[in-house]
């Protein structure tokens, strides 16, 4: 039983019957966490909290991250200014870095929300991919990313459906209401995150369906609307249709592997310095920076992960960071085993190679990705 509603997309704004609730809810996490900590006072507390926020400012000096800044400065220069929205891509493996690249990129001081009286203005739009994506889902995602009630149906048996909350709108009629919501909300950039769950999707012409709606958008006379793509496998994604490809440059995230050790060496020194411990290992020196190269497979984002969980302890308890730490931390996390830790032998050309790699550990994580939204309701 078709359940859609053909209703005007100019008056989808209004209609929508949860849009005020919806609003009322933003920011009601972070709300619901400061009465949680509120509640609990102790220097314990207050010391985690000054950790990771130290963690959250640390800068990762990559090239990569130099080049996808210039590429977004462009990317702001140019808004209003030329007939189509500009693109670019970020690709690399899971843990190389791209979800800092897109936090930074997404607290550029020129893009942040605007409340007004007639509703919210909203420069920056940052959306993640559900699973099993098609065009309609995503549609739906980015349009409660806007705050915007869009149904979601119900099985009830006998191949019927029932409409729970919102506007039902098939995948023409999503779109249509996106594009007016992007110009009454004053969207000028979207950031999509985990653009490889369109690969989870087995029907191509679907994927392609998505990569023609992504062109309209950019090359839109009335309103032209700059993305930046992220993924495991944007580059695949954007290659495969012309029409992108000429369109978004690639910015690769690369794993920081022995004949970038001088990277890694770099990085180290600066986690070390930003974090303030009093005394330090000097991981910049000697093999530490192979050692952690061979427990992190050179992926920035769990070099992070790593100091993250080494260093709170000690942290909190007003002592330096030890090898130690780093050797327990790695094996908490699944980096590898205690017969397999660099950070715990002398001679580090000892030490087996992993039988898992982290090229099957990132798989496991696409899967656990991929299960659908309940969100979507699809």
């Amino acid at each position: 039983m078709n359940m859609a509603v053909k209703i005007n997309p100019d008056d989808a704004y209004s209609k929508a019957p949860d849009f005020q609730e919806r609003a009322k809810k933003s920011g009601r996490h972070a709300q619901m966490a400061a009465l949680v900590k509120g509640r609990y006072h102790s220097s314990s507390r207050e010391k985690a909290t000054e950790w990771f926020r130290r963690m959250r400012m640390i800068e990762v000096p990559t090239g990569t991250w130099a080049q996808a800044r210039d590429l977004f400065d462009q990317i702001i220069a140019g808004l209003g200014e030329e007939e189509e929205g500009k693109a670019f891509a970020v690709d690399g493996p899971t843990g190389a870095g791209k979800t800092h690249i897109l936090r930074r990129l997404s607290r550029h001081k020129n893009l942040e929300l605007i409340e007004t009286e007639e509703g919210p203005l909203r420069p920056l739009l940052k959306v993640e991919i559900p699973a099993a994506c098609d065009l309609r889902k995503l549609g739906v995602r980015m349009l409660r990313r806007m705050g915007v009630g869009v149904a979601l149906a119900e099985d009830v048996g006998d191949g019927e459906s029932k409409i729970t909350k919102g506007i039902r709108l098939d995948a023409e009629d999503v779109w249509d209401v996106i594009r007016i919501q992007l110009q009454t909300q004053g969207v000028m950039v979207v950031i999509i995150d985990e653009i490889n769950n369109v690969f989870s999707n087995p029907k191509s012409h679907e994927r392609a369906q998505i990569a023609m709606k992504l062109k309209e958008m950019l090359v839109d006379k009335e309103w032209p609307v700059s993305i930046v793509l992220a993924g495991v496998k944007a580059a695949k994604f954007v290659e495969e249709y012309p029409e992108l490809r000429r369109r978004t440059p690639i910015v690769e995230v690369r794993r920081l592997d022995n004949k970038r050790r001088d990277h890694m060496a770099m990085l180290l020194q600066n986690f070390e310095k930003r974090l303030g411990f009093p005394e330090k290992l000097d991981l910049h020196l000697h093999d530490y920076p192979e050692r952690m190269i061979h427990a992190t497979d050179g992926e920035v984002g769990r070099v992070a992960d790593l100091f993250k969980l080494a260093g709170v302890g000690p942290w909190m308890a007003g002592r330096p960071m030890t090898m130690l730490d780093l050797a327990a931390a790695a094996e908490a996390i699944g980096l590898c085993d205690a017969r397999a830790n660099p950070f715990r032998v002398a001679d580090l050309t000892k030490v087996k190679k992993k039988k898992k790699s982290l090229e099957d550990y990132d798989r496991t994580l696409l899967r656990g990705n991929q299960r659908p939204s309940i969100e979507d309701g699809e």
